[in-house]
Order: structure tokens, then C-alpha cells, then sequence
């Protein structure tokens, strides 16, 4: 950790990951074997996932950089847990009003 108690790779990109809703990583495509992708995190190659080729770019190849961004969805989040609420709702025979039917 730096004196602003960010660690090195936090600093060099700028931010401050306490405070963000949102994380910018670079991946690496390792390689592709059977129309799946190998990523690696660029700054931990200890990290690793598998992708289908379908959800890159067209034409990619082992080598290619990318940035990827995980951004928080509050808002997607709200509407599945009403989603399940309700569903929660008429499992149980109840109005909206909470009384059994």
C-alpha cells in the first residue's frame, strides 16, 4: 500500500476502491481452445476464467487486451428482489396487502 492507502495497481489506475461502485480490470486472452477463451487478470495471472469466444468481440485472439468494467446495478438488483417478493406473495395466497386469501 501506497500512503494513501491504496495499493500500487489502485493507485496507477487512479482509484480509490473503498469509494467506487464500480472495479476497471485488464484482462488478457491467454488462448482459445474449442471456442472458449482462457482470461487471465493482467495484474494476477493467478486468476484465471473460462468465456465462450461468443461473448468477445469478433476475431479475437490469445494475446488481446481488454478492459473490462463490473459496475454495480442497484437498480436490476431492486427489481428481481420486488420480482421475488411477489412471487413469494402469490406462493403463499397473499394480497397485496399482506392478508391470506
Amino acid at each position: 500500500m501506497n500512503d494513501e492507502g491504496k495499493t500500487t495497481t489502485d493507485a496507477a489506475r487512479g482509484t480509490d476502491l473503498a469509494q467506487s461502485d464500480s472495479q476497471h480490470l485488464k484482462i488478457v486472452i491467454d488462448r482459445i481452445e474449442d471456442d472458449v477463451a482462457t482470461l487471465v487478470l493482467y495484474e494476477d495471472d493467478r486468476v484465471q476464467f473460462n468465456l465462450p469466444v461468443e461473448y468477445l468481440p469478433k476475431g479475437v485472439k490469445g494475446g488481446d487486451h481488454f478492459q473490462v468494467v463490473f459496475k454495480k446495478d442497484s437498480q436490476s438488483r431492486a427489481a428481481e428482489k420486488q420480482k421475488a417478493e411477489q412471487l413469494l406473495k402469490e406462493l403463499l395466497g397473499q394480497s397485496d396487502e399482506g392478508e391470506k386469501k
